[in-house]
């Protein structure tokens, strides 16, 4: 007989709580994860951190000769400045709580920087992203969680709609090497969960740009807004994110015949029309 499906970790909750103190038990236990590809992170770090304990994750990695662009993890000090510029470096990273050193932890997150994909293939995680952390997490069971987070017993990250938000780790679990990365093995059902989990991001996000309410009603407007986006021929995020832009402004009038039109002619660039309909609608052409 088959097993049951692993009961999957729900979204965490928003937590209230003023973020330097996160949480943690006392100040070592915090440490902050930055995305060396969208900050100078040793610089950003060293402007506001006269004592920081750092390293750069693709340090005596494989990845090293790119390591201008490594995620860098840091324990701030005491005093840091790192524990009340949160708004300045939200968007760029997360932060995670462990009882670990800095070595322990460092290598257990260098052997996640890449994951081994269903067909065997290798493919980076950025897990150090506030964007992605959020479907990631919430697609594994409670026993995954436990694995892939090791030593780490809290994830905190921000989310542009809902705010902080954190993942308590059911219990902590052996830390792994560097020299394992690779090791987590993601299956075709936590693929699904991720693209599931990165599209309701991406329609709370949308429901957010329109000035509503995250309610049921709101979000099942944006799924009608979506829907006929798709049904254009529009297909990226950002397709998709400028109809639903033009649809909440101008409403009924993207029905009409001269519109419709526009929307329609798909040989031209999805961006062409969406500025063509833009400029009918600004000028009174439609």
């Amino acid at each position: 007989m088959a097993s049951a499906p692993p009961s999957p970790v729900h979204v965490p909750r928003r937590f209230d709580v003023t973020f330097p103190d996160c949480g943690a038990t006392h100040s070592g236990d915090l440490f902050l994860i930055l995305d060396g590809a969208r900050i100078n992170a040793p610089r950003f770090i060293y402007e506001r951190d006269d004592r920081p304990e750092m390293d750069l994750l693709y340090r005596s990695t494989p990845h090293e000769p790119v390591k201008e662009v490594s995620p860098c993890i840091v324990r701030p000090s005491e005093n840091s400045r790192l524990r009340g510029d949160v708004d300045n470096w939200r968007s760029d990273g997360i932060a995670i709580e462990s009882r670990a050193d800095i070595h322990a932890l460092g290598n257990h997150l260098r052997s996640l920087i890449s994951v081994r994909l269903p067909d065997g293939a290798l493919a980076y995680l950025r897990f150090y992203s506030p964007s992605q952390i959020e479907p990631l997490l919430s697609s594994f069971s409670a026993h995954e969680l436990t694995r892939f987070s090791g030593p780490v017993t809290r994830w905190h990250y921000f989310a542009p709609v809902d705010g902080w938000k954190t993942v308590e780790v059911p219990g902590t679990s052996e830390s792994q090497e560097a020299s394992n990365e690779g090791w987590f093995q993601l299956s075709e059902e936590h693929l699904r969960a991720i693209e599931a989990g990165n599209e309701a991001v991406f329609r709370k996000k949308l429901v957010h740009q329109a000035g509503w309410p995250v309610t049921p009603e709101s979000m099942s407007r944006i799924d009608q807004i979506v829907l006929r986006a798709s049904s254009f021929g529009f297909q990226t995020q950002g397709d998709i994110a400028t109809y639903a832009e033009l649809a909440c402004y101008y409403g009924d009038r993207l029905e009409e015949p001269n519109a419709l039109a526009v929307l329609k002619s798909e040989d031209k660039p999805a961006g062409l029309r969406l500025e063509m309909v833009d400029s009918m609608m600004s000028y009174g052409d439609a």
